[in-house]
């Protein structure tokens, strides 16, 4: 994406208008003493471009008291526009009020003309943002198939002071839970991992995947039906058998069809209901078996706990003897010195029998958890399982019965079939659920492919700054995609660098930075604007604030050290040599606090402006608040 800042402005409450001239394909410095409005630059234009309370921090005092509107007039695909958005109150509120124009014009005094959605529906488009570009991944503060904001995206055009030197964070903003739940498809949709096609393909998966969870729950809440339904048929044979209308000695669904005809024509055939041995004498029969087994087993298990429970009163009562073979061991001979060895070598062997857990162990478990289990069923079917009086049963008691039954049966639903027709779809859903997820499968080997070349172009800028990176020089970069972070490795070391130097964290930020958007640049990345604002790169080598910028050279105290501050603009001048040189187009912003002399020897630097806190800063040091005409 082509992308740079033309300018910033500020229209200050007393009608002023307060400007900063940037230039594309350069680095563009302000540098100057602190607390003159540096890095307010970078918070302005986050704020100008839709930002939040929980991304931009601008301070009210010398700042917010004195802006009425915030502006930037940016060029974005050979478009220019201007963006400006109303002043930030005392307590903090950010104005809800923007002003736009698609031809760049800057107003006298700016004018409401739209809200921030209209902001966003006009720039996602030149970010490439459209509804099909939706979160595939999902996250815990923001749900698969949300539609992107252009806004996640700039996590890779700022580096401010509160990570330009951390060695555990890389991104701004990524201590926010939706930036990093939407980390990994940002860095895939930039990188070229994925696509637009590919966000489809994972939409479709996840609607397949709805669907078949969907029709997994509906098939859990029929089975729940069909075995309700089958249950009441199963107590009505029940019913049927024990008063003498259907014979005991017939199955489940054989008697359930005489039982159905019998409903329906009334009572044509007694039932004798005598069997030599019912099923339910059966199932008692087994159930007794079964209890029978599980209470030997549960001895068993008692008597060997309480033997480990004796093993453990044994141990107990020779644990003295440790300390005294720790303490007069060497004191002690002969016998009893043999004795206390032979007592002390007692106490291991009740200590390993204590902690040792046998085989059998664990088949008594095993043992007794399937008898339960086995209980609990024969229970079961004992409860459905018809038990019949061997006692004569009247014509008019059977009547009684039957036409109980057949309240019954009424109420039974007629229309509860198997899941076969659930199961064919969901099978369906997931054969197509199938071949979709081997064409997304390619997706992970993508992404090492992409990463390895990420590593690539990260290596350029480790190689021009090996002098500043000391021992590291001639490490391998190794971006953590995971993780979000640049680690350094030795060729061939399966391990990481521990590294702790704030230096050498501030060079593995900017390595990281260039290499990325150097490799932006070349795949010609649609989603990312090609800008970096960099807040204070030579923290790392100031202790104190106050000193002045013209004397930032002398201020180190360490010679290498300034050596360090030029390498930075020594590494951004090489990245505008090359991108350059291939005809793309970027533009740095540099906020500083050292002297001229840190990039004398640079092609690619712009001196924007110097904010020495005498003359000039970004709010006019000559500037007073309108008050009142006296009459």
């Amino acid at each position: 994406m082509n992308f740079y800042i033309d300018k910033l402005l500020l229209w200050l409450k007393d009608g002023s208008l307060r400007t900063l001239k940037f230039s594309n394909d350069k680095v563009n410095v302000i540098t100057g003493n602190s607390k003159t409005g540096k890095t307010a630059v970078l918070e302005i234009v986050d704020y100008c471009l839709c930002g939040s309370k929980d991304t931009v921090v601008i301070s009210y005092e010398h700042i917010g008291e004195n802006v009425a509107w915030y502006g930037i007039r940016f060029v974005i695909n050979n478009k220019t526009y201007t963006v400006a958005r109303g002043e930030i109150t005392e307590k903090g509120k950010f104005s809800d009020d923007y002003y736009f124009s698609q031809t760049g014009e800057i107003p006298d005094e700016p004018c409401t003309k739209m809200d921030e959605s209209g902001i966003k529906a006009i720039l996602e488009p030149e970010f490439s943002i459209n509804d099909e570009i939706t979160l595939a991944y999902g996250g815990k503060s923001i749900r698969k198939n949300t539609r992107l904001s252009f806004r996640y995206f700039l996590i890779f055009n700022t580096l401010s002071k509160d990570i330009i030197d951390n060695g555990k964070s890389f991104f701004d903003k990524m201590h926010i839970d939706r930036y990093r739940d939407v980390w990994p498809q940002i860095f895939d949709l930039s990188l070229g991992v994925i696509s637009c096609e590919t966000i489809k393909l994972q939409k479709k998966i996840n609607d397949l995947e709805q669907e078949i969870s969907t029709l997994e729950l509906e098939k859990k809440k029929y089975s729940r039906k069909i075995e309700l339904h089958n249950n009441d048929i199963q107590m009505l044979v029940k019913k049927a058998k024990e008063k003498g209308l259907v014979d005991e000695k017939l199955g489940a669904d054989e008697a359930f069809k005489a039982l159905e005809v019998m409903v329906k024509n009334g009572i044509t055939n007694y039932s004798t209901n005598f069997s030599v041995q019912q099923e339910y004498e059966k199932l008692q029969l087994e159930r007794e078996g079964v209890a029978l087994q599980l209470t030997k087993l549960k001895r068993f298990e008692k008597s060997y706990n309480n033997y480990r429970e004796s093993l453990r009163d044994e141990a107990d009562a020779l644990r003295p003897i440790s300390y005294i073979q720790q303490e007069f061991g060497d004191k002690t001979q002969g016998e009893y010195r043999q004795f206390i060895n032979n007592l002390a070598n007692e106490l291991t062997r009740v200590k390993a029998a204590i902690k040792e857990k046998r085989p059998f162990e664990y088949d008594v478990e095993r043992s007794i958890q399937a008898l339960n289990k086995q209980l609990k069923m024969l229970d079961g079917n004992l409860s459905r399982t018809a038990h019949v009086e061997y006692s004569p049963i009247s014509t008019a008691e059977k009547l009684i019965s039957l036409g109980e039954i057949r309240a019954e049966y009424n109420r039974l639903d007629p229309n509860v079939e198997g899941t076969d027709t659930i199961d064919a779809q969901i099978k369906e859903k997931s054969s197509s659920l199938a071949a979709l997820e081997g064409q997304y499968s390619e997706i992970e080997e993508a992404r090492g492919l992409v990463i390895n070349t990420l590593n690539e172009f990260i290596q350029i800028y480790i190689g021009i700054s090996e002098n500043a990176l000391d021992e590291y020089g001639k490490y391998h970069a190794w971006f953590d995609y995971k993780k979000a972070m640049l680690t350094l490795k030795k060729n061939m070391s399966a391990t990481v660098a521990n590294i702790s130097s704030s230096s050498d964290h501030l060079f593995m930020h900017l390595c990281l930075f260039a290499g990325l958007h150097h490799m932006m640049l070349s795949e010609n990345t649609s989603y990312v604007p090609s800008y970096l604002i960099i807040d204070q790169p030579s923290r790392p080598y100031f202790n104190t604030s106050d000193y002045n910028y013209e004397e930032s050279e002398k201020a180190i105290s360490i010679k290498d050290d300034w050596s360090k501050v030029k390498d930075i603009f020594k590494l951004w001048d090489n990245f505008f040599s090359i991108t350059t040189s291939k005809g793309w187009h970027f533009q740095v912003i540099m906020l500083e606090h050292v002297s001229k002399n840190a990039w004398s020897n640079c092609n690619h630097i712009n001196l924007v402006e110097t904010f020495d806190g005498i003359n000039n800063a970004l709010i006019p040091l000559n500037y007073k608040n309108p008050e009142p005409e006296e009459k």
